[in-house]
């Protein structure tokens, strides 16, 4: 008797799956903002590694292995709603040769229409992968292919978040595997680092997982990161890199105006990321991730909310939660 490999005998049925998503914590990555904006980002990727392929028997020995390597890549729309929806799709290819006595290849693609609900501290979402099965030359289809996408995220991610996901990287294989559990953190207004874990199809093992987002432009941004692996001694390793751009859709424009006439002394004092400081005379909600200030010496700021650490009014009072608190309501 044999089975197949010991990680993928966990999920090969669509019940598996579905109880899988709908008990583990999984998850997509981050959201935009969550005011009244809303934004559509475009985004392409690719990688490349190596998976193990091993046939145990019934007492979990291994019977055989071989390793194949595989490059693949993915192209993602998704738009953000004035609100918490977010609708999407992903599409990728998976390409995997070599190892096997046969020399056969896998080839597959898949599409992958997605939802989701994000809200700053919070986020849910699932989707519907097709197809579940693919094109194999030259010898069997050595990996199975879930056929739903889930997530689950707890924290901000501007600032650090608890992520796990079900088919939601990109590209899926070498962003780490199909399962993956990262932890994700602000580390500057440029960069986010991720550490986390990450397996099943193709991997035949669990792997670490390492990466970050890098802030090229206001817009843009590339994403690079890999995965550390070993199994029965065969490497599962993979790098992958990728770009997306984010496309705002704005209601306001931002512009400088003729402060109130009775200005007066500052009475407010903002911390910034960094440990820098602004003194103001006024302080308002404003949209799409920014308050205005009314600074001290007459002119009009727009700060991002994400850069702000405390603000404190007259008397030492901490404003902070009501500021963008309301920020958020702004119409």
């Amino acid at each position: 008797m044999k089975t197949p490999r010991g990680i993928r005998s966990l999920f090969r049925s669509w019940r598996a799956w579905i109880g899988m998503a709908a008990m583990a914590p999984l998850a997509i990555g981050q959201s935009g903002d969550y005011s009244d904006s809303s934004a559509t980002r475009f985004g392409i990727a690719g990688g490349a590694g190596t998976y193990g392929v091993v046939t145990r028997g019934c007492q979990g020995e291994v019977l055989s292995k071989y390793k194949r390597d595989f490059h693949d890549v993915a192209a993602t729309v998704e738009h953000e709603f004035r609100g918490p929806l977010v609708l999407g799709v992903r599409g990728q290819q998976v390409f995997a040769s070599g190892g096997d006595s046969t020399g056969s290849e896998v080839d597959r693609f898949l599409w992958n229409p997605h939802a989701g609900l994000e809200w700053k501290n919070f986020g849910i979402g699932a989707g519907y992968v097709t197809p579940h099965a693919g094109r194999s030359r030259g010898g069997p289809v050595d990996f199975d292919i879930p056929p739903v996408s889930a997530h689950l995220r707890f924290g901000d991610p501007r600032r650090m978040d608890i992520s796990f996901r079900l088919m939601e990287g990109e590209p899926y294989v070498s962003s780490g595997g199909a399962l993956t559990a990262r932890v994700r953190a602000h580390v500057s207004s440029v960069v986010d680092g991720w550490v986390g874990i990450g397996g099943v199809e193709p991997f035949d093992g669990g792997g670490v997982i390492a990466g970050a987002d890098i802030r090229l432009a206001p817009r843009l941004r590339m994403n690079v990161g890999g995965r550390l692996g070993n199994s029965v001694g065969i490497d599962e390793n993979a790098i992958h890199a990728g770009l997306s751009y984010t496309w705002t859709h704005r209601r306001y424009d931002f512009r400088s105006e003729t402060p109130p006439a009775d200005t007066g002394s500052a009475t407010l004092t903002l911390t910034l990321e960094g440990g820098d400081t602004l003194s103001a005379v006024s302080v308002e909600p404003w949209s799409m991730g920014y308050v205005r200030l009314h600074l001290a010496n007459g002119r009009v700021s727009f700060v991002e909310t994400a850069k702000i650490r405390k603000i404190v009014g007259p008397g030492e009072a901490d404003l902070t939660d009501k500021v963008l608190k309301e920020r958020r309501r702004v119409p």
